[in-house]
């Protein structure tokens, strides 16, 4: 388990607490010894947290399962991050999403002014043309 890519974790010292944010939410951990801000900072964790904290990144969305990026094309990555920032489940996968847009079929009709750029858009979102 890791902590999503838009994730940012920071501790402000004056507080004495952990800042976790995702996007325009906020959590602040009490943590006087940064023992939550050390194990949060690796973002990587598996055994390393508490099940109290677990299900507290898991309820507020905060993290996802590691999973190999690598098996995908380099220039598709980003999706498979924006994927990772929208699920609502850890156990959503990223690359099996990408993987099922790659497979899909669809047809566009008129490959003009507005065809074009729906087509450039598909294509890098990870549909492929036959």
């Amino acid at each position: 388990m890791r902590l999503k890519d838009n994730v940012i974790i920071k501790f402000r010292e004056d507080q004495k607490v952990t800042v976790i944010n995702k996007r325009t939410t906020e959590f602040l951990i009490e943590d006087v010894n940064k023992y939550y801000f050390n194990i949060l900072s690796n973002r990587y964790f598996d055994k390393a947290i508490s099940d109290e904290v677990k299900s507290f990144l898991m309820e507020n969305n905060l993290v996802c399962n590691n999973e190999d990026y690598s098996i995908i094309d380099s220039s598709l990555q980003n999706n498979l991050y924006y994927i990772e920032s929208i699920a609502n489940s850890p156990n959503i996968s990223s690359t099996k999403i990408q993987k099922e847009i790659q497979n899909k079929k669809i047809g566009i009709v008129g490959i003009g002014g507005t065809g074009t750029v729906v087509l450039e858009h598909l294509q890098r979102i990870g549909f492929l043309c036959n």
